[in-house]
């Protein structure tokens, strides 16, 4: 949300605020009865903390991890980011999929990218970087690019005339104008497909599943 309303990726000061905005979510959910009297009592007696305390240990881990990932570029300007992804770990498999991980690389990449050219390069790197999660740093790098490069990409991409229409329908919910609704199965009649392919369906000459 910040990108899309400022034209900007965060940077690392802005990263700290919204992370000492997140330390207020405790309150919020314990405004949720159910989620006060039952799931957090369980999950506090399970994990021997109270989630208080685990909210802040992670919010305190990501602050570090941000200074880190962000002085790793003011320090190394000419870097690259296979090299940022080996100084993270980010190919140990323990903590690759670790969304705080992934969040804060994809943000720092995002916050020294300096043009549609250099966005295409290093989401090609990316995606192709095999041994990291590379569809989630590559999601969240585009959609950070994505949000403040106005330059469209050099290639075709898959599915935009359907990834348009989206967007389009989603921004007027936003606005209180959609006309049309997405009809979900009502789950009271609906069964599931047995066979992958009872999911086929042809509509025209397309085939769709």
């Amino acid at each position: 949300r910040y990108s899309l309303d400022l034209g900007a990726v965060p940077n690392k000061e802005t990263c700290f605020r919204i992370i000492e905005e997140i330390k207020s979510l405790d309150s919020i959910i314990r405004l949720d009865s159910e989620v006060d009297s039952i799931w957090l009592p369980s999950w506090e007696q399970n994990s021997n903390k109270t989630f208080k305390e685990e909210l802040f240990e992670t919010l305190n881990n990501t602050k570090e991890l941000v200074e880190n990932v962000f002085g790793f570029f003011e320090n190394f300007e000419n870097s690259t980011i296979e090299n940022l992804f080996l100084e993270f770990n980010a190919f140990d498999p323990k903590v690759r999929g670790s969304s705080t991980l992934t969040s804060v690389l994809a943000v720092g990449i995002a916050h020294y990218t300096i043009s549609s050219v250099d966005a295409e390069e290093k989401l090609r790197f990316i995606v192709n970087c095999l041994g990291v999660d590379t569809d989630t740093i590559g999601t969240k790098f585009g959609a950070l690019v994505g949000a403040v490069l106005s330059d469209r990409p050099s290639e075709p991409v898959l599915d935009s005339e359907y990834i348009e229409s989206e967007a389009r329908r989603m921004f007027l919910i936003s606005q209180n104008q959609c006309d049309s609704e997405f009809k979900y199965p009502d789950l009271l009649s609906w069964n599931a497909p047995k066979y992958q392919n009872s999911a086929i369906v042809n509509s025209g000459s397309d085939v769709f599943l």
